[in-house]
């Protein structure tokens, strides 16, 4: 495990550093939901096989797929592997569907896509140096999305769980599985009303994002891992 201190965590722009911190101290489900996270980033540079590779890395990450779709995905993405944007795209999706997911190949494939830009690509990605830069630091950012603060782990009480008939979960589980985002302020209005004092779990709440699938706040609510 690479060191990291918790400063260096909450403002580091490097998603392979922190994977490297991380190691196999994540679950292979969040690695994989943050895997495809960068795929999604990249989405119009994927082609349908790709497309569907990221859908089924994700339904494999819920339960809702077996290995042998993930297995099926992956073989239909071999050999479409060109020396350019598309290839790269269809390469981080190939990360997705493997075994146990490849996090940072997926996050390392993204952003060269914006670093080294297709020839003739130039005007778009003038600067694909700082653009790769921006492009890591926001993938820094999905990390902390689905992870949260591994020196700081937060616990769902019961009574949150609980309270009203269960409301704060069955928001939670509405978010998540119509991928209602813009949902989570309302989600931060229950926790309080339910009497939750951490003002961390409130705060990611009431952030504007980006947020996505796997979030931790969502998780912790849901008991996922």
């Amino acid at each position: 495990m690479t060191p990291m201190t918790e400063a260096e965590w909450l403002g580091c722009t490097d998603p392979q550093r922190m994977l490297a911190f991380l190691d196999v101290g994540v679950s292979d489900r969040k690695r994989r939901l943050f895997t495809c996270a960068c795929c999604r980033r990249i989405w119009d540079f994927l082609d349908r096989r790709a497309r569907q590779a990221v859908e089924v890395a994700e339904r494999y990450a819920d339960g809702q797929a077996g290995h042998g779709d993930l297995v099926q995905a992956r073989n239909a993405l071999l050999g479409f592997f060109p020396d350019n944007s598309r290839g790269r795209a269809t390469a981080a999706a190939y990360c997705a569907v493997q075994d146990w997911a490849d996090a940072a190949g997926a996050a390392r494939y993204a952003a060269e896509i914006v670093e080294y830009p297709d020839p003739g690509t130039w005007v778009i990605f003038n600067g694909g140096k700082i653009m790769g830069a921006v492009e890591r630091a926001v993938q820094a950012g999905l990390l902390r999305e689905i992870v949260g603060n591994p020196f700081r782990r937060i616990y769902a009480e019961d009574s949150w769980l609980r309270w009203n008939d269960e409301c704060v979960v069955k928001i939670a589980r509405n978010i998540y599985e119509k991928q209602r985002f813009d949902d989570l302020p309302i989600l931060a209005d229950a926790l309080i009303d339910a009497g939750c004092s951490h003002w961390n779990v409130i705060h990611h709440c009431q952030e504007r994002g980006p947020h996505v699938r796997g979030c931790w706040v969502i998780d912790l609510l849901l008991g996922k891992d």
